[in-house]
């Protein structure tokens, strides 16, 4: 074995340190590094997603290859074989540089990169898959199945609200007919029952969105619960300025030929109760990224908060190491009510 020492301090070697499931991924060839432009490096696995930071470092990098032997007294005593003779050359780079090294990130796709499928006549002759690159494969289809997108003909669409509704009436609606009231139903036992203009593939992924995760017993089972919840969630937007409680629970109970639970309770978290029995829906993504605006947002839903239910839409904006308690008192007054406890208005 030849070993060479090789020292170059104008260069940079990127070195990655490998888990042992990176390593594993890139001995099967299924380790992909992406990013382009202005966008962070994503190292991806078929199961994970990883960003990469720098560390100032230095190291040694060994690189072994094997280089064909000629004109040495190893190709003369190996002259009368038939195949070309190599030898190992370790090249060794010892110079201060940048270590990559990769840490486990929650993947995130800007599905506005993609078009939204409304109907037929808003499908576009598009391959978009090229240009929005996402990571892993598996972390794709959940975050896709949760949206829901689908991939149809060489291009992925977001699937309107709209006709996510209209499918669920469909297929809802199919099962109880054939006499499935619990929606036990495959979809490989229905789909040529569904008459739908919407094509197969739209239909499938509205059905694999409330497909529960199998927990011991695999079922294929619709997950009345997330189909109740999405329902609400869907009734409620509707509402801009608010609603009567009671009456988003009517509408909400009859919307499908099933029972569902419509406790509205389920809803917490997306609405806001800005008077006693009147709900207004809330989103916290379209919140204001600044605290004043966002501040103004709130409180033109609700004047008064209490403390804690405010809370969870300031997060976002509380500065690191911030007391919540004392942080608002900044922008909003606090006092005391003998029956609802502290709350806080907006400071004029």
């Amino acid at each position: 074995m030849q070993v060479r020492s090789h020292l170059d301090t104008s260069s940079k070697y990127g070195l990655l340190q490998l888990t042992p499931e990176l390593e594993a991924s890139l001995v099967k060839g299924e380790l992909a590094f992406k990013g382009a432009g202005n966008d962070p490096l994503k190292i991806c696995t078929n199961n994970s997603t990883h960003s990469v930071r720098r560390l100032k470092q230095s190291n040694t990098l060994l690189l072994s290859k094997h280089i064909p032997v000629s004109n040495t007294d190893e190709a003369l005593e190996n002259e009368s074989s038939n195949h070309v003779q190599t030898k190992e050359v370790l090249e060794v780079f010892s110079v201060p540089y940048e270590v990559l090294e990769t840490i486990p990130a929650k993947p995130s796709i800007n599905w506005s990169k993609f078009p939204v499928y409304s109907g037929l006549d808003s499908l576009m002759e598009t391959n978009n898959v090229v240009e929005n690159e996402f990571c892993s494969d598996v972390e794709f289809e959940a975050l896709a199945k949760a949206k829901p997108a689908v991939f149809y003909q060489g291009s992925i669409y977001v699937v309107h609200a709209d006709v996510v509704h209209d499918l669920i009436v469909e297929l809802v609606s199919v099962m109880v007919e054939t006499g499935d009231l619990e929606l036990n139903s495959e979809y490989s036992q229905i789909k040529f029952l569904v008459n739908s203009s919407h094509p197969n593939e739209m239909v499938e992924c509205v059905y694999n969105m409330f497909k529960p995760e199998p927990t011991g017993t695999i079922t294929s089972a619709m997950d009345k619960e997330l189909l109740s919840r999405w329902i609400g969630n869907y009734l409620l937007k509707k509402y801009v300025k608010g609603v009567q409680s009671h009456l988003l629970i009517k509408e909400w109970s009859r919307d499908l030929p099933v029972k569902l639970n419509t406790n509205i309770n389920q809803l917490k978290g997306s609405y806001v109760e800005a008077e006693p029995g009147w709900i207004v829906p809330i989103n916290i993504n379209s919140l204001s990224p600044e605290i004043k605006p966002r501040l103004e947002q709130l409180f033109a839903i609700k004047s008064e908060w209490l403390i804690d239910d405010i809370e969870p839409y300031l997060d976002p904006v509380v500065p690191p190491g911030q007391i919540f308690e004392k942080w608002i008192l900044k922008y909003a007054r606090k006092h005391k009510s003998p029956n609802k406890g502290v709350l806080i208005s907006q400071r004029k």
